[in-house]
Parts: structure tokens; sequence; C-alpha cells
């Protein structure tokens, strides 16, 4: 039997209903506040200005100018920007982003070589605007010759196609701004110096640089582990601790672990940007890395 068949029922039937209306329109404009909230914090965030700190170029060595096309690809420039830097997506995914790795060529016909230097190891923008998903914190630790090396580089290249699309941010990555989920690349540039790899002598000093520049993207400032975007963990590196120096060497040039196993994005990376170490460099970053597993 209904409500409606007792005294008062269709009232209470009725007042249920209207509180319900009223309960769903609450819960519509909360979520709508909500969702101003979220877009408005994000746009401040995204806009945010920095301040650069100068950047000195000196003339890098004859050497560093000719390595520097095997250091572009070392450092992974060219796994995100693209066969001749003119740039390509990273990220294509509506709900969170569409984030595209710039077009160096054309970036380079509107920055000054101070600027291109502060983008890369600074993370900025030449507005002061921050750089995302742009590794300027492991970049930060390349010296200042090494540096105008690389922004030699880019200018040597002819301008190519058009530049790439700006960014382009959905709801879950607007949420993940706001809850500090994904961070400007100034502030990971300060992290990353404030936390750097241990000094295992001077005697090591040519494999921690390496340590610091290519490795602590993935592995944390201090190489003491990370987890990354993918939810995969990148281990402490005290674990070529338990590696031969051979076995460490094939790792960086085929990406293949002992064993024989694979270790996904690690083993994309060796493949894609570590397989350019030289013999020395990785006999120098394994001693650096193995004396600092015995601290």
């Amino acid at each position: 039997m209904s409500l409606g068949g007792f005294p008062g029922g269709t009232r209470t039937v009725r007042g249920i209903a209207k509180w319900l209306g009223i309960a769903a329109v609450v819960a519509l404009l909360a979520a709508a506040g909500i969702a101003l909230y979220v877009y408005f914090a994000s746009e401040r965030i995204l806009a945010a200005r920095y301040e650069a700190r100068p950047e000195r170029l000196p003339d890098p060595t004859e050497a560093q100018r000719a390595d520097a096309g095997r250091q572009v690809r070392l450092l992974g420039c060219i796994s995100c920007h693209g066969e001749g830097l003119s740039g390509k997506i990273l990220v294509d995914a509506p709900r969170l982003a569409r984030l595209y790795a710039s077009n160096l060529t054309q970036v380079a016909t509107e920055y000054s070589d101070e600027q291109l230097a502060q983008g890369i190891r600074q993370g900025l923008r030449k507005d002061g605007r921050a750089l995302w998903v742009m590794p300027s914190k492991t970049f930060s630790r390349l010296s200042e010759t090494e540096t105008a090396a690389i922004v030699e580089f880019i200018r040597s290249l002819p301008a190519a196609g058009a530049p790439t699309p700006s960014l382009a941010i959905g709801p879950l990555g607007r949420l993940g701004l706001v809850r500090g989920a994904f961070k400007p690349e100034p502030v990971n540039v300060a992290d990353y110096q404030r936390r750097p790899p241990l000094n295992a002598g001077a005697e090591h000093d040519a494999g921690r640089h390496l340590a610091a520049t290519i490795c602590a993207h993935c592995h944390g400032p201090d190489l003491a582990g990370n987890t990354l975007a993918s939810s995969q963990a990148a281990p402490d590196l005290a674990i070529v601790g338990t590696y031969e120096l051979s076995a460490f060497a094939t790792l960086m040039k085929t990406g293949i672990a002992a064993g024989g196993r694979e270790l996904g994005i690690m083993s994309r990376i060796a493949r894609a940007d570590l397989s350019n170490l030289t013999d020395q460099e990785i006999a120098a970053l394994y001693a650096y890395l193995r004396a600092r597993s015995q601290r």
C-alpha cells in the first residue's frame, strides 16, 4: 500500500521529494563550486611566474662541441623532443593532459642563448612561467660549458616544422596540480639542488656527475630511489653493488639486466639513451655507484 493510502501520506511523499530535490541541488552546487575552485586554483599554478637566475655561458671546449650531438641523445633530449629536436607529443590523455615536447628549432628563433639555458637548467619559459615534465632538475647539475655546448647544438639545427601546441590540462590533471601531485619544474630544481648524490671522493667525481645528470631523473635526487609517474619503483642505486662491471655494462648498452630480465622503463631508457655512454663513462659510473653502495 502506498503512503498515499494513509492520512497525510501524500503530504509526506511530497515532503520527501522536496527535500531530495533540495539535496540534489545542494550537491550539484557543491560539485560546481569544487570544480570552479580546482579550475581557478590550477590556473594560478600554471600562470605563476618565477624569477630566473642569470646564466653564464662560457665557450665550451672543442671536445664538448664535437660531442654535443651524443650528449643530447645521452641526456634524453632526442627521446623527448624527437629527431632533429622538432618536437613530439609526450602525453595524450584528454582527461589528464595533452602535452608536447617543444619544437626546439622553433623555440630557438624566439629565445636568447641565456633564455635557452634558463629553460634547460631552471625549467623556465622566457616569460618566467614554469615548464612541466622537463628534466631541468637533473639538467640543473650540468656545468656551464656543458650547457653552452647544448645551446650551440640547438642553434646549429635548421628551423623545421611548426611550433608545437600549448599544454592542455584535463580535469584529472588540474586536480593533480591542486593536490601537489604534479610539481612545476623550478620547484623540482630547488629540491634537487638541496639533495645531491653522496660525494665518494675526488677519484669518483666523473662518475658522480654522470649519476647526478642521467640517473637522478628516475632514481631521485640523491639516488636513494623514487616512485615514477607510472607507479613503477626506481630502486636505490646501491643495488649496483650487486652487479659485476660486465653485467652493468650490458644493462647500460642493451637494457637487459642480470638473468636476462627486462626492467620496464629502465630497459627502454637504456636502449634509447644510456646506450650512448662510452665504455669509459660506464666504468666511471659503475665505480662511483659501487663506492656509494659501500658507504
